[in-house]
């Protein structure tokens, strides 16, 4: 964690140690591995994330115009995405909360994550002609769910979490939200205590609840995609998340 003053808390083998940090090792980031000295009480390296599959931007170079039908499915993402960023005071007066989430359902190879790409580079090119002059990358992080599975126990719910981490850090950058996608969201997001198979443990969906339906504005709005919504958890879609 960053701290103020200069000081940086880091986790070294279950214990926790507020250091310093070395000119060489310049700024790290929340979450960053780092390399310390033999007292351990200086950074003397940032190695940067250990798992940046998380972390990338991507231009997505789609729009809507690319994207044959699916017309009611853009109007609800044009509904709950772009209008509160083209009209804030409209959405201010009527105190409508910010969207937080959706959930694309179709069949495989419908269009689910190209409608996400999409309705990322909209939002892009509003901001940038509400504010001109600025440049701002295509807010656009793909995830698929699966993926998750790959982190030791403790690490995937690390995981989700760091996603609000990066909204926020991305809200505050540029000025807008960008779109987490999520594909394949039934990996980790089947009911729980169902009986059904999966090798999910529930802390994964509930460290996604408390990320999606938390006090804290994750900075980020969630669009999943999924062809099985029937064995998703009820509570993804309880007001507020998705």
């Amino acid at each position: 964690n960053v701290l103020d003053g200069g000081l940086f808390e880091v986790s070294i083998r279950e214990q926790t140690r507020v250091l310093t940090v070395s000119e060489t090792a310049g700024n790290p980031d929340v979450g960053n591995r780092v390399g310390l000295d033999a007292s351990w009480s200086v950074i003397l390296r940032d190695f940067g994330s250990e798992d940046n599959r998380f972390q990338l931007l991507e231009e997505t170079g789609v729009t809507f115009a690319d994207i044959f039908g699916h017309d009611e499915a853009k109007e609800r993402l044009i509904e709950g995405v772009l209008d509160p960023l083209d009209d804030p005071e409209m959405e201010a007066h009527y105190r409508i909360k910010p969207m937080r989430g959706g959930l694309l359902i179709g069949p495989p190879g419908c269009g689910k994550t190209e409608l996400g790409r999409a309705i990322a580079t909209e939002l892009a090119r509003l901001h940038r002609e509400k504010h001109p002059g600025t440049k701002v990358p295509v807010g656009f992080l793909y995830v698929n769910a699966a993926d998750v599975f790959e982190h030791l126990v403790g690490k995937a719910e690390k995981t989700v979490r760091s996603w609000g981490v990066w909204g926020r850090k991305f809200l505050a950058r540029y000025g807008y939200r960008p779109i987490i996608f999520i594909d394949e969201i039934d990996a980790f997001g089947r009911k729980r205590g169902s009986g059904i198979s999966t090798d999910a443990p529930d802390s994964i969906i509930t460290a996604f609840l408390g990320l999606t339906g938390g006090m804290q504005d994750p900075g980020a709005i969630f669009l999943s995609a999924t062809n099985r919504p029937d064995i998703l958890d009820s509570a993804m879609f309880r007001d507020g998340r998705l």
